[in-house]
């Protein structure tokens, strides 16, 4: 699926979607993660695919800021962002983000240390995350 991806060919990414839409899903989780591309094109391309053939919400997925910020600019409606972090340096370009476009957030409880075992410290990373 890479390849077609890379080549600008989302059939396999439609057929997929509508096949998980079928089965029941309720939302789409949706990352254009393909090394050497252009990610943030390919997202956003994705994106408006998936909203013209579903009415499924779609979390937006990506480890690059940028990919984020190309999928909320052509995302209708309310937006999902998925993989708030509390690791510094993610959280001061990503919230800015979440403020802007008015994102929904899915928040994974780690910081630049990684993800604590300790109870505690996970809810301290997720209330610095919400905060």
């Amino acid at each position: 699926m890479s390849e077609e991806m890379k080549n600008g060919d989302y059939r396999r990414v439609q057929s997929d979607a509508l096949a998980q839409v079928e089965a029941g899903a309720q939302i789409l989780d949706v990352n254009a993660g393909i090394p050497l591309t252009d990610e943030p094109a390919i997202l956003a391309d994705c994106i408006q695919l998936l909203q013209s053939i579903t009415d499924v919400p779609l979390s937006i997925d990506s480890s690059i800021v940028e990919a984020l910020e190309a999928g909320l600019e052509v995302y209708e409606g309310k937006p999902l962002l998925n993989s708030v972090t509390g690791e510094e340096e993610r959280m001061e370009r990503v919230l800015p983000l979440v403020k802007k476009y008015g994102c929904a957030v899915v928040a994974i409880s780690n910081d630049d240390t990684g993800i604590s075992e300790d109870p505690d410290v996970r809810f301290a990373v997720a209330k610095k995350i919400v905060d």
